[in-house]
């Protein structure tokens, strides 16, 4: 039976969801604010929702946001309901993921009928998508660019906008791990396309097709951190301006709420013009999200260069990211990964245990003004860490080295 969690904190309207929804054999979920909505759909996920914008605590565009950021919610459609709805309102409900704007009081013959109209259209889409849809008609294939466990990164033409891009293309998991691994996706695609910075990698489009699932991404004519520390160590300028490059993406990306949580030399890539790009927000969250590096007991993650706490499994903020900065930097300043072994276990153990030399103690051409601050990045404590403000102050203090 198809669920519908209805949120509003007026009984007249609680009553009136309760007997029309039953009536038209819908089960129905009643919650009388947007914090109780959200408990509500954690505890057993609905199949459409109902807000009110007027409630106390979160109004019904702030809890759309918070729904839109679970991963389990991208696609479920979202009904808000007002009394007081203006154009502006409405687009800013819009903006925020709603997908339809009521206006009260509602004729309820219609109300109901729009909803069985969008779940049925919300149905069809799920399976032209599951079925049907086939990248390869729309994206003229050329090169690969590189590849991992379970994706293929292409050089595409997309005939549909008209221009180059680079295209992940991620093929369909066991039937155990699909729903797993395309909620990640879908969240990955989520958090990644809010955000717009001349220092991240830009994410035009993504979805489901036939075989997978897909990203649009800007292409970056250029090479990896990665590609490039395979060629030799760093100057010090250059180790400069990844950090300070960085640096300016996380101010950015704290205005957002957004903490990347997967900072590495393979996620930072080089423009031939001498762009620094962050990119792959595959484990990005919102600061206030539950924990994800942990799935199905599969840790998620870069054991070279995780901070500490992800590693236990606790809350992870930007000072997470800084520290995955500051072991990104050492490993460009010195030409070594600051903690390495056999295993994934190994590695884990000795970021948690083990405080690497200073980097002008490895390598003498770096200054001891920048060696100190990447130590600082790389305190396995976070009180005894830089806060995002201090390490972005005190790195711009070094301009003149």
């Amino acid at each position: 039976m198809t669920t519908i969690l209805c949120a509003d904190d007026e009984q007249d309207m609680q009553l009136l969801y309760k007997e029309l929804f039953s009536e038209n054999g819908f089960n129905i979920k009643i919650a009388s604010d947007g914090k109780s909505a959200l408990s509500n759909f954690a505890d057993t996920p609905a199949d459409l929702i109902i807000l009110d914008y007027e409630m106390p605590g979160l109004n019904g565009i702030d809890t759309c946001q918070k729904f839109r950021e679970l991963a389990n919610c991208v696609e479920r459609p979202i009904f808000m309901v007002s009394a007081f709805f203006d154009e502006e309102l409405m687009l800013k409900a819009y903006s925020n993921g709603c997908d339809e704007c009521i206006s009260k009081p509602f004729e309820p013959e219609e109300f109901i009928a729009k909803i069985k109209f969008t779940l049925k259209k919300h149905e069809a889409k799920r399976e032209f998508y599951k079925n049907h849809q086939n990248i390869y008609e729309r994206f003229n294939i050329q090169r690969v660019l590189g590849q991992g466990g379970s994706s293929t990164v292409y050089f595409a033409s997309d005939s549909t906008k008209k221009m180059d891009v680079a295209l992940k293309v991620y093929q369909s998991q066991t039937e155990i791990q699909e729903d797993l691994h395309r909620s990640l996706l879908l969240r990955e695609a989520y958090e990644w396309s809010k955000l717009n910075h001349p220092n991240i990698v830009q994410l035009f489009d993504f979805g489901n097709f036939r075989d997978g699932f897909y990203l649009s991404l800007e292409f970056i004519d250029g090479e990896s951190l990665e590609d490039l520390l395979e060629k030799g160590l760093m100057e010090e300028e250059f180790v400069y301006l990844i950090g300070q490059e960085i640096l300016e993406t996380l101010v950015y990306m704290k205005s957002m709420g957004i903490v990347h949580r997967d900072i590495k030399p393979a996620n930072i890539l080089i423009s031939n013009d001498g762009e620094v790009k962050l990119t792959d927000f595959g484990l990005a969250k919102q600061q206030m999200d539950s924990e994800l590096t942990m799935q199905a007991n599969i840790f998620r993650g870069t054991p070279h260069y995780v901070s500490p706490e992800q590693i236990k499994g606790i809350a992870t903020t930007e000072q997470s990211d800084i520290y995955s900065l500051g072991a990104t930097l050492y490993h460009a300043a010195t030409g070594l990964r600051p903690f390495d072994g056999d295993t994934v276990a190994q590695v884990l153990e000795k970021n948690l245990r083990t405080t690497v030399p200073m980097v002008h103690e490895v390598n003498a051409e770096i200054s001891e003004e920048l060696s100190l601050i990447i130590d600082k990045m790389m305190q396995k404590k976070m009180p005894d860490r830089y806060t995002l403000e201090e390490v972005y102050n005190d790195w711009f203090k070094i301009a003149d080295i």
